[in-house]
């Protein structure tokens, strides 16, 4: 298993492309050399329920602006 790093829009794009050719959350993992606990997860997170379907471009896109968002608030006092 790989260190604690993000997901990268290449191995986003092998996710999307694994789901639609119908592999498991463990085959993926696997393929990956990720944790299926985190392939599970991030699928969950950005899975659209309206389109049926996890898209990675939706996926990188939400996680750029989380990460955006997360930077700490400066309080003039």
């Amino acid at each position: 298993m790989k260190p604690y790093t993000h997901f990268t829009l290449t191995e986003r794009n092998n996710i999307q492309q694994f789901l639609t050719e119908g592999k498991s959350f463990r085959e993926i993992a696997r393929l990956l050399g990720r944790s299926p606990s985190s392939i599970s997860r991030a699928v969950k997170r950005n899975y659209s329920y309206k389109k049926n379907r996890y898209n990675a471009w939706r996926a990188t896109t939400l996680y750029i602006i989380s990460r955006r968002n997360c930077v700490r608030k400066h309080v003039i006092i």
